[in-house]
């Protein structure tokens, strides 16, 4: 399997990152736009990752191990 690119672990982190100001009770309109903004760049990582994963799958690999042999 590949290694994920470094910018998604930054923005994932990032993202993590965007959550304090609600944490720590910051006026609405900092903490949703803060919410906002972590949630898409969690949501776009995990659908990326999921599609990597896919494509990596254990039948996959399976398959191209029997056909090389």
């Amino acid at each position: 399997m590949t290694k994920t690119p470094l910018w998604e672990d930054i923005l994932l982190i990032l993202a993590i990152f965007m959550l304090w100001p609600v944490i720590l009770r910051q006026p609405p309109l900092i903490s949703n736009i803060s919410l906002f903004f972590s949630f898409c760049i969690a949501g776009i990582i995990l659908i990326r990752r999921i599609k990597r994963f896919q494509r990596h799958s254990p039948e996959k690999i399976e398959a191209k191990k029997t056909i090389h042999h």
